[in-house]
């Protein structure tokens, strides 16, 4: 996210250039926090249990997850990390 007072025009670069920007539109998502180490069967878990309980409750989702890291890797309790659903086409119902 870049923040209010800059536009596309006048943000900062990144350094190194493989790095970049990739403009997205809104949209809705289902996000979890979770601990963890982040290891591949931790996100896979975490993957899962989020695609059922959305399963659970018929409301449509993509198939693809991002997850999120808030910690350093040298942080081994208390971990911060979220698990991202993105919610096409989604309507809150009355």
């Amino acid at each position: 996210a870049i923040p209010p007072s800059f536009d596309r025009e006048s943000r900062p670069f990144p350094r190194p250039s493989r790095t970049f920007f990739t403009p997205t539109g809104p949209g809705k998502a289902a996000v979890v926090a979770f601990g963890g180490d982040g290891s591949t069967e931790d996100l896979e878990r975490n993957k899962a249990e989020r695609l059922g309980a959305l399963d659970r409750k018929g409301i449509k989702h993509g198939e693809q997850a991002e997850f999120y890291f808030y910690d350093p890797p040298y942080k081994f309790l208390g971990r911060r990390n979220e698990v991202v659903v993105l919610l096409p086409g989604f309507s809150k119902q009355p």
